[in-house]
């Protein structure tokens, strides 16, 4: 068999468009030190629907090929409808902001849906944030703007508590473009400069193998 692959779905911060050469970008540079190749679904501007979507649909098809799995989760106001443009046959669409705790609610139940479907595969897999995070959904509502009510702040921080935090190559209340900005910088258009993909990459394989000593996959 070709060497494993190293499968990644999420938005174009694993999309690696945003550099000249993609081989610069974290994903290649990655796939390169764990000796895989890379199977990439991830789309510029892709919602986390789509994300899920796209991560179970190929998984099923080739997981006995993949070795490591990470999902890049993006903004939740993001999503999709069926149509005819593009994606085959998906429309990205954004959601309205107004009530944005229900938005964060639904996250983390796709959060929890893809913990349980990788569970029942087995396969090693970490997730991460593109450029969002839960970090404000469980602020202090004193010293923080948060417009969820009580009950809405409860049940975030209740799923929040109920994750596997093992899985997660920055912390759940942090994100990429927040670590590139101390770790290398970003482009103008807010994605991670070369040196920032680069530090991004020692990074996450100092994670990966760390976590592999008390792990069986």
């Amino acid at each position: 068999m070709d060497k494993r692959q190293l499968y990644v779905c999420g938005d174009s911060f694993s999309e690696c468009a945003f550099l000249d050469n993609h081989y610069d970008c974290w994903v290649y540079q990655l796939a390169q030190e764990l000796d895989n190749k890379v199977l990439n679904d991830s789309l510029g501007g892709g919602s986390n629907y789509r994300t899920v979507r796209k991560t179970i649909e190929t998984t099923i098809a080739v997981h006995n090929t993949i070795s490591t799995a990470i999902v890049v989760w993006t903004d939740p106001t993001r999503y999709e409808i069926p149509g005819d443009e593009d994606d085959n046959g998906y429309i990205r669409c954004f959601h309205n902001t107004a009530q944005e705790h229900y938005l964060v609610n639904n996250w983390l139940d796709q959060i929890q849906l893809l913990e349980r479907y990788f569970s029942m595969l087995p396969m090693e897999y970490y997730f991460v944030n593109a450029f969002h995070s839960t970090e404000k959904y469980t602020a202090d509502r004193s010293t923080k703007k948060y417009t969820a009510d009580a009950i809405s702040t409860g049940i975030i921080t209740d799923k929040i508590k109920r994750l596997n935090h093992s899985r997660w190559l920055l912390p759940i209340d942090t994100h990429m473009h927040e670590w590139a900005e101390l770790n290398g910088g970003l482009l103008a258009d807010g994605h991670l400069n070369i040196e920032a993909n680069r530090n991004f990459t020692e990074y996450a394989l100092e994670v990966i193998y760390s976590r592999r000593q008390f792990h069986i996959w």
